[in-house]
């Protein structure tokens, strides 16, 4: 179809070809089917594993794919990282990323092997599925198609009626990115950290008690903010242009990546299509499901230390992780500009916690400033990260506990909904912000940029700026082995 063409065409041009000569023995790819791919694919339906020379010689997919997740949780040390990236990937981005990353986790981290947990979650591929195929939870094959039209027709509709709700939110932003740079809302802050703090124990229904909180610091000069303010407000204006396009894509595309965060682990159909009456619960595995139940094995009789890292809607996979294999036992709980709900912290993190009582949980967050203001496409593609478009466009919350758990504001406005019942729990529970200026991360793609981690090492919970100065912790080293 001419628009599949079309899409096709700039997926291509965007994301360039399909990365060369992958690290297969430490990357699990998995397709928009929940089957495992070999890694770097840029093409949705090029998803076999047949140009994998040394697992792809077996009888049947399923010993192929036992073979690749044998390989990768081979290691010498028995020790791993876990990473699973966010959305808005290319496989081909992802993958040239871990290929910076893993020399330098395996050099500075006492041998621990990362595994990179790669799904489907580029804007094209997740639009394209939800045009011609995902309807109300599940995949229609010819049916797909013919309401195609429908679907697109709906989607504009609902772009045309939220228009002016969009463009006020888009506004919104860029009011918020100056009322956080004022120096009462820093204070009031730190005051609230303080407080928090101040009243563990007393019986207050605000009590603390946490490892750490976020609290603001704004390293840039007066020369620093005017530009950035100028900055600032002329993407906010091209935003204007075209943020209703683009609420009319995303919200769609956001839905698709959902639906993918958990085929991976259940499949919507079996291998081939086809029912098998006796095997249909194995036929819906997805590889993940595979890889965890193997890795769960594997920890209990070879006692093997675990690391789990999330960027973005990488967090909502973790919750998925923690939630359904509290056997695995991980050192530390890694999350980064978290997509994943404050609720959905609550019902998987803090039970996760209650269970390890030497595990550290870190929560990272962009300064509220540099969340607000961060833009895609010089501003055309929308401002504010993508957690704040997904607070103020593609979820509609309706309390505190909705809104994305990777955000300042949210941390604080919700701090409550964050502490667990148990002291002990809390007091392992560790929430940071990046300074504003002073060459941290100011964008929501940052914290995985080689630039950033020459010292700090965010699977370790130790973050930096552009010249490797580490952020300082007070949760640095507790259970750092």
């Amino acid at each position: 179809m001419l628009y599949g063409r079309i899409l096709l065409i700039f997926s291509l041009v965007i994301s360039g070809c399909a990365s060369t000569n992958p690290p297969v023995e430490n990357i699990l790819a998995i397709d928009r089917d929940g089957n495992a791919e070999y890694p770097g694919r840029t093409l949705a339906w090029d998803n076999t594993l047949k140009d994998d020379k040394e697992c792809y010689i077996k009888d049947n997919l399923e010993e192929v794919e036992e073979c690749y997740i044998e390989r990768l949780l081979k290691t010498e040390q028995n020790k791993i990282i876990i990473y699973i990236h966010g959305g808005l990937n290319h496989p081909s981005q992802a993958t040239d990323k871990a290929k910076d990353l893993i020399d330098l986790i395996k050099v500075t981290d006492d041998a621990y092997k990362p595994l990179f947990i790669h799904w489907r979650s580029a804007l094209y591929s997740t639009y394209k599925e939800h045009l011609f195929h995902d309807r109300q939870g599940e995949y229609w094959g010819i049916g797909g198609y013919l309401t195609t039209p429908f679907v697109l027709l709906e989607d504009l509709g609902r772009g045309l009626s939220r228009a002016p709700m969009v463009l006020l939110k888009t506004a919104n932003n860029y009011i918020k990115s100056i009322r956080f740079g004022e120096t009462p809302g820093e204070h009031n802050a730190a005051l609230l950290s303080e407080y928090v703090k101040s009243n563990r124990g007393s019986g207050n229904s605000f009590v603390s008690g946490f490892g750490e909180l976020p609290v603001l610091n704004d390293e840039r000069g007066m020369a620093e903010r005017v530009s950035d303010g100028l900055i600032n407000f002329a993407q906010m204006g091209l935003s204007l242009t075209t943020a209703p396009l683009f609420d009319v894509i995303g919200t769609s595309a956001w839905a698709t990546m959902k639906r993918r965060t958990e085929i991976m682990f259940t499949k919507t159909k079996s291998i081939g299509g086809k029912y098998d009456s006796v095997n249909h619960i194995k036929q819906r595995e997805g590889i993940a499901t595979k890889l965890f139940d193997r890795l769960a094995r594997k920890q209990k009789y070879e006692k093997t230390k675990m690391v789990l890292v999330g960027h973005s809607m990488g967090t909502i996979i973790a919750n998925k992780i923690l939630s359904n294999w509290p056997e695995i036992e991980f050192e530390k709980i890694i999350y980064m500009g978290a997509a994943s709900s404050i609720d959905d912290y609550r019902l998987s993190v803090l039970p996760y916690m209650r269970i390890y009582k030497e595990t550290v949980f870190y929560n990272y967050s962009l300064h509220p400033i540099a969340e607000n203001t961060d833009s895609y496409y010089i501003g055309f593609g929308g401002t504010g990260s993508l957690l704040t478009q997904i607070d103020n466009f593609y979820e509609d919350p309706t309390t505190e506990d909705q809104r994305t758990l990777g955000r300042w504001a949210n941390v604080m406005n919700g701090i409550n909904y964050l502490m667990d019942k148990d002291d002990s729990v809390t007091s392992r529970l560790c929430f940071r912000t990046f300074p504003l200026g002073g060459g941290y991360p100011s964008k929501h793609g940052d914290f995985d940029e080689i630039k950033f981690i020459t010292k700090g090492r965010f699977w370790t919970g130790e973050l930096g700026n552009e010249d490797g100065y580490k952020l300082k912790s007070k949760c640095i080293g507790r259970n750092n082995s």
